[in-house]
């Protein structure tokens, strides 16, 4: 079993099916990975969904799929600083791709960008 963590561009594909990655981010969920998800991400995913009345959907669908949200701790912090002073990343992206690293999980993601930046990421589209 692998794991992969899904970043903010996956969870919001996979909220809205008129996003144009909704129906690649569905043909690439596997059974036999595992699914966590960074804090930050649900940070950046859950207002739109709680200014449409639909956070409860977000847990419904998506919660029973994800085996963990992780929590920002003062390492992933810290190595997230390391990639934004070395690479420039945003700070977002810079904890997204650190969580992903620290747990030696393969980041799932639609931004080339975040991809290009994470050693083993898998850009979906």
């Amino acid at each position: 079993m692998g794991l992969a963590l899904l970043d903010s561009s996956v969870l919001i594909a996979l909220m809205n099916p008129a996003d144009t990655q909704h129906t690649r981010a569905v043909e690439s969920f596997d059974p036999t990975i595992i699914f966590v998800t960074s804090a930050i991400c649900i940070t950046e995913v859950l207002p739109r969904a709680i200014s449409e009345k639909k956070d409860d959907r977000f847990w419904r669908e998506i919660g029973p799929h994800l085996r963990e949200v992780i929590d920002v701790t003062t390492a992933l912090a810290s190595k997230a600083a390391e990639l934004r002073a070395q690479l420039g990343m945003r700070t977002p992206d810079a904890i997204i791709s650190a969580t992903a690293q620290e747990r030696h999980a393969q980041l799932w993601t639609f931004d080339s960008k975040l991809a290009k930046a994470t050693p083993g990421a898998r850009l979906l589209g």
